[in-house]
């Protein structure tokens, strides 16, 4: 049984691919500069608002332009578009 369909396994890859990457430079930059704290407030508002924007992309723009373009959400590249069609 799937826990998840194609669209929020999506999702959760890539707000977790952003989370690891801005933790990953936080932590980078906290250890060139010893002044910066390495869970500020700037940087948990970066991550939060990052976090808030892809989802308002996945939930609602996503959605919107598949249906304006009439393709199904997990649809492959080749069927969006046939520039994505491979060629062999």
């Amino acid at each position: 049984m799937k826990l998840f369909n194609e669209d929020a396994r999506a999702c959760i890859y890539d707000i977790s691919r952003l989370l690891i990457l801005q933790i990953v430079t936080q932590f980078l930059l906290s250890f060139s500069d010893e002044k910066r704290n390495v869970f500020s407030v700037e940087f948990l508002q970066t991550v939060l608002f990052l976090s808030a924007g892809l989802l308002v992309y996945w939930l609602l723009v996503k959605k919107c332009l598949c249906r304006f373009l009439d393709f199904s959400p997990g649809a492959t590249r080749s069927e969006i578009s046939p520039m994505f069609a491979e060629t062999s």
